[in-house]
């Protein structure tokens, strides 16, 4: 295992005291637009980035 991750692997998850969670549909709409990209990973060669478009 990477050292640098030793101290908090194994730390229980955070939750904010007196803050409800939030809902299943609520948690899918914020990665809604994140949808919307889907498809385009046809479009773009995989060989291009910023520097040699």
């Amino acid at each position: 295992m990477d050292k640098n991750y030793e101290n908090i692997i194994n730390l229980e998850h955070f939750h904010a005291p007196g803050k409800p969670y939030m809902k299943m549909s609520e948690r899918a709409a914020q990665f809604a637009a994140y949808k919307s990209l889907e498809g385009y990973e046809y479009d773009i060669p995989l060989d291009k980035t910023p520097d040699n478009l």
